[in-house]
């Protein structure tokens, strides 16, 4: 396994969950986190496959997915085509361990107006970006996570630490 990729909407729990995971994998040499945020580009696509051709030891915060999801929803279009998709899902399938952080609409919206960058976002936009998770993620291999709870994320880190080991032995 080259990496781990966590992927959900704003405010899921994406970004405690990856510091809990690392600070696990200290004992383990450590992995390096990359936040794969949105950047204008000629392509998309040899972006993503750069990125996770040279990943090791990597926590990806976002994806390629990310860049489809919010594509389809901000912008009513993604910038790949079915065959490119279908390669980046293949790569991520074979190299990565995914995991898709969800949170309910109530505790979302509590923890984007606890953030500096408060947004209003309507329910029906929320259920919107969270059904085009779902639905990006169905040809890919991945945990789901609920991050209600400090137990839900204490177990997920210690799933995936177990699965990056055992992967890699």
């Amino acid at each position: 396994m080259r990496g781990i990729i966590v992927e959900g909407i704003d405010c899921s729990g994406k970004s405690t969950l990856i510091k809990n995971i690392k600070l696990m994998l200290k004992k383990y040499g450590g992995f390096d986190v990359k936040e794969l945020e949105h950047i204008e580009c000629n392509s998309q696509y040899e972006r993503y496959l750069y990125e996770y051709a040279s990943a090791r030891k990597i926590i990806f915060h976002r994806s390629h997915i990310s860049e489809s999801v919010f594509g389809k929803h901000l912008r009513n279009s993604t910038p790949f085509t079915d065959k490119e998709d279908e390669i980046l899902n293949k790569i991520v399938n074979n190299d990565f361990i995914v995991i898709l952080a969800e949170v309910n609409y109530s505790m979302f919206q509590s923890r984007l107006m606890g953030t500096k960058k408060y947004q209003v976002i309507k329910e029906r936009d929320y259920l919107a970006i969270t059904e085009r998770f779902k639905h990006a993620m169905l040809n890919i291999k991945h945990f789901k996570y609920s991050s209600d709870s400090t137990d839900s994320m204490v177990k997920m880190c210690e799933t995936v630490v177990s699965s990056l080991l055992n992967a890699n032995h």
